[in-house]
């Protein structure tokens, strides 16, 4: 599946290992679920290296701050899929609120969600949003990525 991932022109990030929040257990445990996310990945993709990290929850720490070597992702469009598990609901929050530079948060783990991506992409395109990985929307916008530092979208820029 990750290799289709690639193949599709997406990127890949660590959202851990087991989803604990990261922020909120020892640095050498959130270590451990970030360094083996990087190993398994890499082996499974022939070197493959993860370069960005999706914390759980969102949640970060002072520590992860100073000691993740990747640069944080986080969201500035919550599509609340999570909560909602309705499509239409999904849909229309993103026609609502979606700006240039929006990460757009969608779970791949309920139904409702892949169901309210078919009309959401081709709503995005058919008003001109590109659909774009994070590092290609941080370059498009002129946003160098930084070990430690979070990024929630990139809709000032």
């Amino acid at each position: 599946i990750m290799q289709m991932i690639l193949d599709a022109g997406c990127e890949i990030a660590s959202h851990s290992w087991d989803h604990p929040q990261l922020s909120k257990i020892k640095w050498k445990k959130a270590k451990s679920q970030i360094d083996r996310t990087d190993r398994i990945v890499s082996k499974l993709l022939n070197g493959y290296q993860i370069s960005l990290l999706r914390p759980p929850y969102g949640s970060i720490s002072k520590t992860m701050r100073k000691k993740v070597e990747k640069p944080m992702i986080l969201w500035s469009l919550d599509t609340e899929d999570w909560k909602s598990r309705n499509a239409k609901k999904v849909f229309n929050r993103v026609k609502k609120e979606v700006k240039d530079g929006d990460i757009i948060l969608m779970h791949d783990i309920h139904p409702t969600t892949a169901e309210a991506l078919k009309a959401v992409l081709p709503w995005l395109i058919e008003n001109d949003y590109d659909i774009l990985t994070v590092s290609e929307l941080a370059a498009r916008k002129g946003a160098p990525l930084h070990n430690g530092k979070a990024y929630g979208g990139f809709t000032g820029n």
